[in-house]
This record gives structure tokens, sequence and C-alpha cells, in this order.
């Protein structure tokens, strides 16, 4: 039996809550014989003992949705409207805001769809990973609320989403359940794609089962392990450097720190376009990450073991690392402490074309936060602090910032600059409350901080994009734009 149909069987959840999508789903009929539905049937007898218990009211194939469209655009006007809101998102999601409508076609047994100003087609002469993105996204969306409009919470749970799905299709899929619903999901995946939703939202659990025999005996059992960033599982998943291809695009981080911040930064950009310039909110919002760009880590003083030049062979030299070989079209992002080594910025000139690179015009990415995240945060983690650290500080007086670009500084992390701020005027103490030292006054665990600050920002959904962070963003959705024309 597969794992997932275990996980169907979990007693803490309302049975009439739980649904179930098999390996074994598509759109296409494939028996003439009517109310006929072998894939449901095959997952019963399969996995299921009691078929009475599950059924097609939480087995889910794709089989029934041409009825279950017919029943929603023939009925009442709430149903028709549903169905034009759950087209909105498969449009906005999937299919590059073309216009899209499904279909129920009356002389058929297959729903048919209308993209943009395309010649309306039966689903079976489009590809199969569309078929798919509809079958895991339709139930999902419907079940949002109930008929008196309450939202509802369902557990699906889902053999292997990616399939027929290339890697941006599946990051959109992920993309539409965090965003558009409010359901837990509990996945089988062999794909390395999804890896990395974990850094990208605390809303993701990635574990993996490991078949591990028992001690003097033939029986075994399954071991359950989080393994978040893990090398080992990426070998057991068999991906190797050639399994991933290149995305259009590329955009060059210091880190996986600056990574976290851009990801969201990006996210509520868009969102904030949404009502700025809805134009070109509906032109940006299709690019996909892994897709139409991605993002490459180089670990700051290691920028010196690249070359980005066209011409650049000689791998005998201490720059023998050649970035076009390895990375597509690429726009480089750096802090403003590039600055303090003049040798780099001249060799990013030399090799670089100036749209490719972009210096901060602060210390660090973290310059670029808004204040109230900061202080937010700043609150939490000194509650934290050990008590003789504590002696010297007043959080309190973290209250006196009121200047918002405070943190907008082109010499001091905000380590130092939260210190200072939070500093007992008589204290002489040497011991530092945030920075990770006297120096430049880079926040302490910037990873952990970094954490705290995305679950800030999801736990307050008003913040607002400094002037920085948003110029950032334009520069790096202008690079998009003119690497996927």
């Amino acid at each position: 039996m597969t794992e997932i149909s275990e996980l169907v069987n979990f007693k803490k959840l309302p049975e009439n809550k739980n649904l179930y999508i098999p390996i074994l789903r598509g759109m296409r009929p494939v028996t003439e014989t009517v109310n006929k539905q072998p894939y449901i049937e095959r997952a019963q007898k399969d996995y299921f003992s009691n078929s009475q218990k599950f059924d097609s009211k939480n087995i889910i194939t794709g089989k029934c949705l041409y009825h279950e469209l017919k029943i929603h655009l023939l009925g009442e006007p709430e149903q028709r409207e549903i169905i034009k809101k759950y087209e909105e998102k498969l449009s906005q999601y999937f299919f590059d805001n073309e216009t899209v409508t499904l279909i129920p076609k009356h002389d058929q047994d297959v729903v048919n769809i209308k993209i943009g100003e395309d010649k309306q087609r039966p689903i079976y002469e489009l590809g199969d990973g569309l078929q798919q993105a509809i079958i895991l996204t339709y139930e999902t969306y419907i079940k949002k609320y109930d008929e008196y409009g309450n939202k509802q919470t369902y557990a699906f749970f889902i053999e292997e989403p990616e399939l027929h799905m290339h890697a941006g299709m599946v990051r959109q899929l992920m993309n539409f359940y965090l965003n558009e619903t409010n359901h837990y999901y509990f996945f089988t995946t062999h794909s390395n794609h999804l890896l990395d939703m974990a850094d990208e939202s605390d809303q993701v659990i990635i574990q993996k089962f490991v078949k591990e025999p028992k001690e003097n005996s033939k029986e075994f059992d399954f071991k359950i392990y989080r393994c978040d960033r893990d090398r080992d599982l990426l070998a057991s998943l068999g991906v190797k450097p050639s399994s991933v291809y290149l995305a259009n695009c590329t955009i060059w981080v210091e880190g996986i720190i600056d990574r976290l911040y851009i990801t969201k930064y990006m996210e509520k950009y868009l969102a904030e376009l949404k009502d700025s310039d809805p134009e070109l909110y509906k032109k940006y919002r299709r690019f996909m990450p892994n897709y139409h760009y991605t993002f490459v880590e180089y670990a700051g003083s290691n920028l010196t073991h690249w070359s980005f030049s066209d011409d650049y062979t000689d791998h005998l030299d201490d720059k023998g690392l050649s970035a076009k070989a390895v990375a597509s079209e690429m726009l480089l992002i750096a802090d403003d402490d590039i600055q303090t080594r003049p040798e780099r910025v001249k060799a990013l000139q030399k090799e670089l074309k100036k749209e490719n690179y972009y210096i901060l015009k602060c210390k660090e990415t973290e310059n670029t936060l808004p204040k109230d995240s900061i202080i937010n945060v700043a609150k939490v983690k000194f509650a934290r602090i050990n008590k003789d650290t504590k002696k010297s500080y007043d959080i309190l007086l973290i209250d006196n910032i009121t200047d918002e670009n405070y943190f907008d500084h082109s010499e001091f992390g905000i380590g130092k600059l939260l210190d200072q701020a939070i500093k007992k005027p008589k204290s002489t103490s040497n011991k530092t409350a945030f920075s990770d030292g006297l120096g430049v006054g880079t926040i302490k665990d910037k990873l952990k901080f970094c954490r705290e600050i995305i679950k800030d920002f999801d736990e307050n959904p008003d913040w607002q994009l400094t002037p920085k962070a948003k110029q950032l963003c334009e520069h790096i959705f202008q690079h998009i734009e003119k690497c996927n024309s």
C-alpha cells in the first residue's frame, strides 16, 4: 500500500474532511459505460477495504469534472460565479494571464477549454500537465467555502503532484495552494523542485520515509525524518547537476538569507503593483521561479573565484570558474560593502554590462528591511538575550526610533544600529545585544533573524517595502522581463 493511502486513515482528522487524489487520475473517460469510474474502483480495490466509506465523495480522479462543471454552470448564480473566479485563478497561475474558459460541451464527454483568442479545443488536445493542474486545483478551490460563505478546511492527500508537469508549473501549483486556499496538504513526491519551498514558507515541512529493518527480524518499519536542505535526500531522489536545466535568467545573490528576503520583496512588490499598475502586474505575475528565472547563491568572498567574461577560458588561473558556463543571463546583486574592495568592483565593471549587476546603496540587504518589522522581531529576540547582557540595554528605548530610514545605513549593519538605539546612556559595557561584534555591526544569527522577519511579514500583511527594496524589485523584474521577452 502506498504511504499516502495510509495517511488517509489518520484518525485525528474528521473523516468527511479527508480527500484523496490517487496516482490514477485524468480528465479523459476510459470507458463508455455511464457512471462507471474505473480509477476510483481501482483505488478502492487496492487501498480501501470499506468501499462505502471511500468513494467518489472523497476519492478525486478528475473523471467527474465534466459533470461537476455542467452542474455549476447550469446551476445558481453563485455556482456560476465560483467557476468564473476559478477560471481567473487558472489564468493567473498557469496560462500567463490569458483568458481561460472551461466548457462541458454538450455533444462530447470531455471538458473543452478556450485560452485567449485560440480556438476552443477538447482537453485531450492540450498537454497532460495542464490537465493535472486543473484536477489538482479544482476541488481545492471549490471547497474553500461552504454554501453559506463560511471558510472550509479539508485535508488533501495527493500522490505525486508533479505528474506530467515541468518544474515551473509544479511551483505554481504550490503557490496556488499556499496563496488561494486554506486546506492542509499531504504529498508523496519524487520532485527535487519542491524541496526549497521549505525555505521560502514556514507553512511547508519536508519529511522522508526510510525503510529500516527491525533488529533480529525479517520485518521492517518506516521511520519518518525531518529533512530540510538534506543532501542525502537529493541523492536518494537521484538528483544530479545534469538533472536541473537552466532557467531563462539567473539572479545572483550572496546567500540563502538574501534569496529569502528578495523572494518576499518580490511577492510584496507584485501585491502592491496589483493596485498601482494593473497592466504591469499582469505582465510580471506570470514569471515563474525555476522557469523564467532562478537564484544563484555565490557566497560573498567567493565572488573573486568567478569569471563573468564571455571569452574567459583559462581554468588554471585563480578565477577558474566561468559563470557563463553554468548559468544563463544574469543579474548580480551585491551589498554596498563590496565598495571596500575596489578590485572586485573593477572586475564586475569590466566583465559585466552595467545592467547585469546591482550594488545596494546600503551596507547589506538587512538595511533594506522595513523599520517596524525589525523592531517587532528585535522585541521578541530581546526577551531571549542572557540577563548579564540585558543589564546594559533597555528595550523600551527602541520605541524612540521614529525615523523610517533609521536602518538605511551605508556603514553599519542593523545589529549595531539596534544596539545604539537601546543601550542605556550610562552603560560602558562592550557586550552587544544584537550586533555580532564591535565592528560594522551585522545582526547576530542572521538566518534565524531572517526567518523571524519572514514570519513577521506573514503575520502582519500590511508591511510596506522600503524605497530601496522597491528599487531593487523594479530592477529585478525589468531584468526578468528582458530575458523572457
